[in-house]
């Protein structure tokens, strides 16, 4: 009996054991887990945080009626003429969406949004390729046009057929929204404008001065959050961001703050729960939590 009994006990004791490895082993675990989690979502937060400051202090206008690219292009030449060392500080840009770009050769497709761009494309995608403002036979594409189109991320160089007009493909841009990017034609019209927030609002009342322009302020990349706004009507603008039919621009600025704001969430979510895995595991341990909050 006393034999017996001893087994059943050491039985228990490697139960225990075991159990207790296990538990160690999935507490470790669990805290491996949140540290890599929480390494993740700080890298990727610095990722979106980059992304945003290449677009920072850029405002978006809709102008209440399209502009001729003509008047666009006198009203340029103007500026310059005044100001020699100073560079156009706006583009202007109409948008057509679910458009089909081809590329013959190899008998592929793909449904874009068409930005018809009347200006620089640099303020419009900060950092990447450039279209210059005299070519009117190149285009950008994004990486998923690009990949649907040639097989390829970079088809730098390749054919792209446009309403019987063939583009060579200048460069390729990191964008969420599929998009084909060429130079407006003087005989057509453009209804979006963006700017620099540095020179906004002397910008602006020139161009209404001297073109009888109007349009309405929408969102501007700036740090504090804030949405553009005229008096009254911030309430209005935002819905109409929000739940409206939203350019480019306003597409990019709705999802960096979104995709920020998750990932904010998600990292003090994690921070939480790897500092209740740590001070769960100290008590076990025999420590007292309150020591280990007060570093004693």
């Amino acid at each position: 009996m006393s034999g017996r009994a001893g087994t059943q006990s050491e039985g228990r004791r490697g139960l225990k054991g075991r159990e207790g490895d296990r538990r160690f082993w999935r507490r470790w675990l669990s805290r491996l887990a949140c540290a890599a989690a929480l390494i993740w979502l700080v890298m990727e937060g610095g990722r979106c945080v980059a992304a945003f400051n290449r677009s920072l202090g850029i405002c978006v206008v809709r102008l209440s009626q399209e502009a001729a690219v003509a008047e666009i292009r006198n009203m340029r030449e103007d500026w310059q003429k005044e100001n020699e060392e100073d560079a156009f500080p706006a583009v202007f840009w109409q948008e057509q969406k679910g458009v089909w770009v081809r590329n013959e050769s190899w008998g592929r497709q793909a449904r874009v949004t068409e930005l018809a761009v009347c200006g620089g494309s640099g303020l419009l995608f900060p950092g990447q390729a450039l279209l210059s403002e005299e070519d009117e036979e190149g285009c950008l594409i994004d990486r998923e046009t690009s990949w649907r189109l040639f097989g390829d991320a970079a088809a730098i160089g390749g054919m792209v057929e446009y309403q019987g007009q063939t583009y060579r493909v200048r460069g390729v841009l990191q964008e969420s929204t599929p998009v084909f990017v060429r130079t407006a034609k003087g005989d057509e019209a453009v209804s979006c404008l963006a700017v620099n927030e540095s020179v906004r609002r002397n910008f602006w009342e020139r161009l209404q001065n001297q073109s009888g322009l109007s349009g309405r302020l929408s969102v501007c990349f700036q740090w504090d959050g804030r949405w553009l706004k005229s008096e009254g009507e911030a309430g209005e603008k935002i819905r109409e961001i929000l739940y409206g039919e939203n350019n480019v621009l306003e597409i990019r600025y709705l999802e960096q703050v979104a995709r920020m704001a998750a990932i904010g969430g998600a990292t003090i979510g994690t921070a939480v729960a790897f500092v209740c895995l740590w001070l769960r595991t100290r008590k076990r341990n025999g420590c007292n939590a309150v020591d280990i909050l007060s570093l004693k």
